[in-house]
């Protein structure tokens, strides 16, 4: 099985300044790219949008998607409006009753779970909801969620805008007798991280990449970026990541 991952795609209003950078060709030229490496399912990973939610940011973001007519998931992050996402793109069966997007998919023979970190924290019921669903789970367990679970090492990243409370995630995921694997993005940047319960796996954004060693906001590069993931067998994570070179940069 192959899954594409896109994150942070950071999706303007028609005609709204993005840094200079054209988020919006960023993204169709992912898609075009992902298209052709013949997945069997995509995932974004939060951020769809610029600065805050949109519904009509949305429309245009599952438009595109729908165009791959492959099945694909989406989660928000922290500049995405979880009850406006849900509703846009017709799934509002997903959120818990608390109001967050949690929930769990079956595909090609493998099990997914989905977080919602659109409040920079892990809430208590997605905690129980984790909880329930690593109780007894078999295998290698993969999740999908906007924050890394963890911090990075990234200065900028972590002094500011790193997930709160990442005890509450590490309890939840206590019952668990096997690996866990996190793929997730926020940080506009290409890093994994091993932990004692599993690994952390950092995906690009398709805006922009950020500093890694700098204190003070800095911008590494500008190439978009997005991740390719290999699952053979049960057992087997293979996982590499893709840039592209954008006109300009």
């Amino acid at each position: 099985m192959r899954i594409v991952q896109i994150t942070d795609i950071h999706i303007g209003a028609e005609g709204e300044p993005t840094r200079d950078v054209d988020a919006r060709g960023n993204f169709l030229a992912i898609l075009e790219v992902a298209a052709h490496l013949n997945p069997d399912y995509v995932v974004v990973t939060g951020d769809l949008c610029y600065s805050t939610g949109s519904t009509k940011v949305y429309h245009w973001i599952k438009a595109q998607l729908d165009k791959l007519l492959l099945p694909y998931d989406i989660i928000p992050g922290n500049h995405d409006d979880t009850a406006l996402l849900a509703k846009a793109f017709e799934r509002e069966q997903l959120l818990l009753p608390s109001g967050e997007m949690a929930f769990a998919r079956a595909i090609g023979g493998f099990r997914f779970l989905f977080l919602d970190t659109a409040a920079g924290i892990l809430s208590a019921p997605q905690a129980e909801w984790l909880r329930a669903q690593l109780t007894d789970a078999q295998g290698r367990q993969i999740i999908f969620m906007h924050h890394p679970p963890l911090l990075a090492g990234i200065p900028f990243m972590d002094n500011r805008y790193a997930l709160q409370k990442r005890a509450v995630f590490l309890h939840a995921i206590e019952p668990c007798q096997y690996p866990v694997q996190v793929f997730c993005g926020h940080y506009h940047i290409e890093k994994s991280v091993h932990a004692g319960w599993g690994q952390v796996h950092i995906t690009p954004s398709t805006f922009f990449q950020i500093d890694q060693f700098t204190e003070a906001f800095a911008v590494d590069h500008y190439r978009p970026g997005f991740r390719v993931i290999e699952l053979p067998d049960i057992d087997t994570v293979r996982h590499t990541v893709r840039y592209l070179d954008v006109a300009g940069w």
